[in-house]
């Protein structure tokens, strides 16, 4: 079923999805913040602030595909829920395995497969998570960018609603750059 890991989210994390919240960019810097602690902080948010349509499924299914640049840090998400649903991690280097996710984060070293996880998927409702210069213009749907030292975001937002995913408008404030 997938590599499944639990911690409880820790105080800074919360600063940094706060900050995410109050549309305060946060710094990426050398020593203060490991990068992948505060991105995983942000796929959380990404994740609570889109909205899917209804299901029957019992678990909020995250999908990491490629080489998992999280870490343990991905546990900050798996110690939450989602509308009442556990969330559970699913790490896959085969595009076959990429099943009933409901949100794929494409690693950096396999953005240039990113059409292929799009063409598996379909017009599914997933939520396509990257971190690529580019990756919005391939299909993602929402793409973590750093501009000054600071990371951000940008998201696709005709291609999220095409595929039956809402984002909050609070959400979409924050983002550096909306495609509609």
């Amino acid at each position: 079923m997938g590599n499944l890991s639990v911690i409880a989210v820790s105080s800074l994390s919360k600063a940094l999805m706060l900050a995410l919240l109050a549309g305060n960019p946060s710094p990426v810097r050398g020593g203060n913040v490991d990068e992948y602690k505060l991105k995983a902080a942000f796929v959380y948010k990404f994740v609570a602030l889109t909205s899917w349509p209804e299901d029957d499924k019992t678990a909020f299914r995250f999908c990491i595909f490629g080489d998992d640049p999280f870490r343990t840090h991905v546990q900050q998400i798996t110690s939450r829920t989602l509308a009442g649903r556990p969330i559970e991690v699913h790490r896959a280097h085969v595009i076959a395995n990429l099943t009933e996710c409901r949100a794929v984060y494409v690693a950096p070293a396999v953005i240039t497969r990113l059409a292929q996880v799009l063409s598996h998927i379909g017009h599914d409702s997933t939520l396509i998570i990257a971190d690529s210069v580019g990756a919005l213009e391939r299909g993602a749907m929402i793409n973590m960018i750093q501009s000054g030292g600071r990371l951000g975001f940008e998201v696709n937002l005709k291609h999220a609603n095409e595929c039956g995913l809402q984002m909050r408008s609070n959400f979409l404030r924050i983002a550096k750059r909306v495609v509609r």
